[in-house]
């Protein structure tokens, strides 16, 4: 009897063991489908550690929403509310111009709402803004033209506690500084419909390219795997040197570049347009200029100019020709109706002149000779 209970005891470790068993292997299983099935949209693309903290993102047909993520004590701004119908948005990167909402784009914080709820206090509050933040940009109805806009990641300002007051005084809280800008270009649905795109090949400079009136408007994209440079769409290289970085408002050409869907389409890089409304009023022509740079696959910044092929496109805005004065003639002046007459004689009375003149003087030479006859 004691044999048959000890064997049974055998039987159900053994089925024990294997039920266990099983079930590692089942989880291990399904962890591993849980890890593909991960999409990979749902990558948030950080701020980065290297300055400046400049994020340039492209959101076309393909790709219509994106993850973006603050650093830890620090909160993306315009502020985000609770309708991501309503959200704001930059129309510079400087964040000095505030868009209002636009129809059919949403930007949400991805966290727990009853947790934004609860955080009332200050203590609270602080210790959310050790933890980073994750948004999500979604463009539901794709606009017909390209558009720009940009975000902010701001550090998170906390209030003091009422206990570091003193009585009779108040200490102002410290104003947010920026941590990074998102710049968010936004593909329109219409292509770039311009027959003269350009494309700017590795290895050798486009050929310059003018604009003036009535052709104040150029299209180009970079090569294959090529990014563009300066990222930051209000900024441009000096047309001289190529090398330094200056502001696109600060030349008043009325300038803007954007991103969009190329004309062509079996290329795979977007097309960026540049126009000018504006030309130089004096006679000094003023250059502008962009790079196309292909990175290596080891360098993380598109700026550093060593180990890649480079294009450089050189814009040529000339100034507007200008209309020449008429030369006024010599001895003009304005003339009261009716002393014309009095101040400049008729072109028969200028004829005349002459033969009354010697008229008067044979007339007084027969005087004086009838005299001297008298007088002889």
């Amino acid at each position: 009897m004691l044999v048959k209970i000890a064997r049974c005891f055998q039987g159900l470790r053994r089925l024990q063991c294997a039920t266990i068993a099983v079930g590692l292997v089942c989880l291990s299983a399904c962890g591993a489908e849980l890890d593909v099935q991960i999409p990979a949209e749902e990558t948030a693309v950080s701020c980065g550690d290297t300055e400046p903290r400049f994020v340039p993102l492209s959101l076309s047909k393909d790709k219509l929403s994106q993850l973006i993520k603050c650093p830890a004590g620090s909160a993306l701004f315009p502020k985000v509310k609770g309708d991501a119908s309503s959200a704001q948005y930059c129309e510079d990167s400087t964040c000095t111009k505030i868009l209002a909402s636009i129809e059919g784009w949403t930007l949400e914080e991805k966290s727990d709402p009853q947790k934004e709820e609860a955080a009332e206090t200050a203590e609270l509050r602080q210790e959310e803004g050790g933890k980073e933040k994750v948004y999500k940009f979604t463009v539901n109805k794709q606009p017909s033209q390209s558009q720009t806009l940009y975000l902010q990641c701001r550090s998170i300002e906390v209030s003091q506690p009422e206990s570091t007051f003193k009585t009779g005084t108040e200490t102002p809280s410290a104003q947010p500084t920026t941590t990074c800008t998102f710049q968010l270009a936004v593909h329109g649905s219409q292509l770039f419909s311009n027959e003269s795109e350009k494309e700017c090949t590795f290895g050798q400079p486009l050929p310059e390219v003018t604009l003036k009136s009535g052709a104040n408007k150029v299209t180009f994209r970079c090569g294959t795997g090529g990014v563009l440079s300066p990222a930051n769409f209000e900024k441009t290289l000096d047309g001289e040197k190529c090398h330094d970085e200056t502001s696109l408002s600060g030349l008043d050409l009325g300038a803007k570049l954007v991103e969009g869907n190329s004309s062509i389409t079996e290329a795979t890089v977007p097309a960026y347009a540049l126009e000018v409304s504006k030309f130089p009023t004096d006679s000094k022509h003023v250059k502008l200029c962009y790079k196309c740079e292909k990175p290596s696959a080891t360098q993380k910044s598109p700026s550093v100019q060593s180990n890649k092929e480079v294009c450089t496109i050189i814009v040529n805005v000339v100034p507007n020709p200008k209309t020449e004065p008429e030369q006024e003639e010599e001895g003009t002046e304005d003339v009261k109706p009716g002393e014309q007459e009095n101040q400049k004689p008729s072109a028969s009375e200028a004829q005349d002149h002459p033969t009354h003149s010697f008229d008067i003087a044979g007339a007084l030479l027969l005087s004086s000779v009838l005299v001297l006859n008298q007088t002889g």
